[in-house]
């Protein structure tokens, strides 16, 4: 008898403590615009919008498998490091959002990717990262983050497709990224895709 309500203690603190795993997409699934640029960060695929400075797509799966680590300290946030080197006139920091009514807004999101340094890590590349107003990023931005991880936790594995629509005359800086007219997040079920969650998110005060 003790050792069922060990069991479910154990049970219990799982779904509530618990963390969400990300797995590798294949690059084949991952559809850019012409003109983009692919970025592969291994956890989640990026297509850059040259113009707008900013990702225009971001394509990541989640597992329901679970971790119990959860890191509760954060990373500072970093500019890609490829385009410091290679594209600098693309190369965008957390230092632009400063002096602005906009804060920095994760695309693939902080609580489904806090399991591991490394991957933690990597979603604090500014390609993954938009000016959205504050309502927004902790409000309804929150609510759809809230919403995959619900769906993982019921269906296994999802698989998460985010479209960013820009305003290009519109930016932080005259030379930095532009701002989000508005976002679509798509759902699915993972591998076969059946649409399970989409959403369009305006980003307005």
């Amino acid at each position: 008898m003790k050792e069922i309500k060990y069991i479910i203690i154990l049970i219990i603190f799982g779904i509530f403590a618990s963390e969400l795993l990300s797995f590798e997409l294949p690059n084949e699934i991952v559809y850019c615009k012409k003109n983009d640029i692919f970025i592969d960060k291994k956890y989640y695929k990026v297509c850059f919008d040259k113009k707008a400075k900013g990702p225009s797509k971001v394509y990541y799966g989640l597992d329901g498998k679970v971790s119990i680590l959860n890191i509760k300290k954060r990373p500072s946030f970093y500019g890609h490091k490829e385009f410091k080197v290679k594209n600098p006139e693309l190369y965008i920091t957390s230092k632009d959002y400063k002096y602005s009514s906009f804060q920095l807004g994760h695309l693939a999101n902080d609580a489904s990717f806090d399991y591991s340094k490394d991957v933690l890590y990597s979603i604090y590349d500014m390609i993954n990262i938009v000016p959205q107003y504050p309502s927004v990023n902790r409000k309804t931005w929150r609510n759809t983050e809230y919403r995959e991880r619900q769906l993982t936790l019921t269906y296994g594995k999802i698989l998460v497709i985010i479209n960013i629509y820009y305003d290009y005359s519109k930016r932080l800086k005259p030379d930095s990224i532009a701002i989000p007219k508005y976002f679509i997040k798509r759902i699915y079920t993972y591998p076969k895709k059946k649409l399970l969650y989409k959403d369009t998110v305006l980003n307005i005060k």
